[in-house]
């Protein structure tokens, strides 16, 4: 700190001057002053902070403050970049700022100020602060440290801070606590916010009408001139709010549902006068609609890598559904670009697009993050928050088991029924083909669990029999093709795996509750599918 030859000559003036046992005077100074928190006919949050700016520990046993507020610091060590705060009143001090400060007795003075000076156990003087409340170049301005709401600060330990014009107004706001309406600002126990221009965090339509724009830290009025946003058209008012880190933008023509619009904020500076160091673009999608959009297909666990992942949505409505800006806020995370779903049409979302949309045959969009195997929630919202679609999936019973790690997706049977209900959902029985040596099942394009048809079993020679089936049931393949075999239940549960060589093929049935089945019979080699329906008596 450039301040020796000050300090020298006040220690000479107050016949106080002795060699420390360090060698030299401790880096130690006052850093930050909260001397009149916009409290009501009481100060019970003032503070102090006393920051080790030097190279080496420093014991504060003995260590005095005088005039102004007085304390003597017990048996404690500050170590280099460490804060130590006192304050008017511990208990009101942890209550507000949540942790400890110790007790100094009497008051900072908020009508005119207070010198401060800090001593340490041979009555060395270390650091003294003359701060003034009303009178540059001791900090001044809106809000004022003087009751409005910040405390000032030290942080260039560089400068002298007997000067005034070396502190500044705290701009960081503590947490959200404010005080009689008023937003507290300062840093106790931590530096400085680095000194830097504003920068814009989000932008977020809120309503037709309004648009919020967050900073990273309070801004003065030139936030509340309209001319430094453009992209919208004509904006009525920007309003500040009381941290003074939001405005609020009221247009004056609304903002369409689903169209992405662009806004550039420039020119608005923070509490210390520093300007915004370039103008910033903001993208964003305002749509309050609530379109009849269901999740009708989740591949989530094939027999490969994640590459495979899908969901398939459904526009079950009789108009076309404005998507952009709906976004997952479960599951996986995606916010959907400008696009609108046909009536009856189908939209897809993957995991890696260059490899589900070829082997698949769709053209997806790419959302971030993977499926849960085990099962999880996935929950569409549009911007103001209305759940468009919610369901939690999992891979136990009685969510279909065909598709936990055997190559099917899970499939809804049914548009028109509650897809959080597992009891609509399949497993898939399209054969798509092979990921690696497993075969892989979907239906897409189509909200369906009896699809899989694709070839007659009679015309190649499969034959099914008894049906009904009490006991063993055989499957006679007189065709020149062997089949992977896979029996499902109505639930979608696989209850039986295997083999369906040419010739005849025995399954003991006797575990098998009563009820219909369905045989998915698949010959991978030439991408062929049998599918047939038996009933267990």
């Amino acid at each position: 700190m450039k301040r020796y030859l000050l300090l020298l000559s006040l220690l000479l003036s107050l016949g106080a001057f002795g060699q420390t046992p360090q060698g030299s005077l401790p880096q130690v100074a006052i850093s930050e002053i909260m001397f009149n928190p916009p409290e009501a006919n009481t100060d019970t949050l003032e503070y102090l902070e006393i920051t080790n700016y030097g190279g080496s520990t420093i014991n504060l046993n003995g260590w005095t403050l005088q005039t102004g507020v007085e304390f003597t610091f017990p048996n404690i060590t500050i170590a280099p970049g460490q804060y130590i705060v006192v304050a008017t009143d511990s208990a009101a001090f942890l209550s507000f700022y949540g942790f400890a400060a110790y007790d100094y007795a009497q008051a900072l003075n908020n009508s005119g100020g207070d010198t401060l000076r800090l001593y340490d156990s041979f009555n060395n003087l270390i650091d003294f602060v003359p701060y003034r409340s009303n009178s540059a170049p001791w900090p001044q301005g809106t809000p004022s440290p003087n009751g409005g709401g910040p405390s000032i600060e030290f942080c260039d330990f560089q400068t002298d801070n007997s000067i005034g014009s070396n502190w500044s107004i705290a701009t960081t706001p503590t947490g959200n606590q404010q005080i009689n309406g008023l937003q507290v600002y300062g840093t106790p126990g931590a530096g400085c916010a680095a000194t830097s221009p504003p920068v814009v965090a989000t932008v977020t339509a809120t309503s037709p009408t309004t648009v919020t724009v967050l900073f990273n830290e309070a801004v003065n009025t030139t936030a509340e001139n309209v001319a430094n946003y453009t992209g919208l058209g004509q904006i009525n008012t920007a309003t500040r709010d009381v941290p003074q880190t939001t405005i609020t933008l009221t247009l004056a023509q609304p903002l369409a549902n689903g169209v992405q619009y662009t806004l550039t904020i420039a020119n608005v500076e923070d509490l210390l006068n520093t300007a915004m160091a370039q103008p910033q673009s903001f993208n964003f999608i305002y749509n309050n609609t609530i379109a009849d959009l269901q999740i009708t297909e989740i591949m989530y666990d094939n027999p490969s890598s994640d590459d495979y992942e899908f969901i398939e949505l459904y526009n079950r409505g009789s108009s076309a559904a404005y998507i952009g800006g709906y976004k997952f806020t479960s599951g996986v995370t995606f916010t959907f670009p400008p696009d609108t779903i046909a009536p009856g049409g189908f939209l897809y979302i993957s995991a890696f697009p260059s490899t589900a949309d070829n082997f698949f045959s769709f053209d997806s969009y790419q959302y971030t993050g993977n499926l849960a195997n085990t099962g999880e929630k996935l929950q569409i919202v549009n911007t103001v928050g209305d759940v468009i679609d919610s369901l939690t999936y999992s891979n136990v019973a009685p969510w279909p088991l065909g598709a936990a790690g055997d190559g099917a997706s899970i499939t809804l049977c049914n548009s028109t029924s509650d897809n959080s209900n597992p009891a609509n959902w399949a497993a898939a029985v399209e054969y798509i083909g092979n990921i690696g040596v497993a075969g892989a099942y979907a239906n897409i394009n189509l909200v369906s669990c009896t699809v899989g048809l694709t070839e007659d079993a009679k015309e190649n020679g499969i034959v099914l029999a008894p049906n009904p089936v009490e006991g063993e049931l055989v499957i006679y393949n007189t065709g020149n093709k062997a089949y992977t075999l896979q029996v499902f239940d109505a639930m979608g549960r696989m209850v039986i795996s295997g083999n369906a060589a040419m010739g005849a093929n025995t399954f003991n049935t006797d575990a098998l509750s009563a009820g219909l089945y369905i045989v998915r019979m698949a010959d991978t080699a030439s991408n062929s599918l049998v599918t047939l329906k038996f009933l267990k008596k």
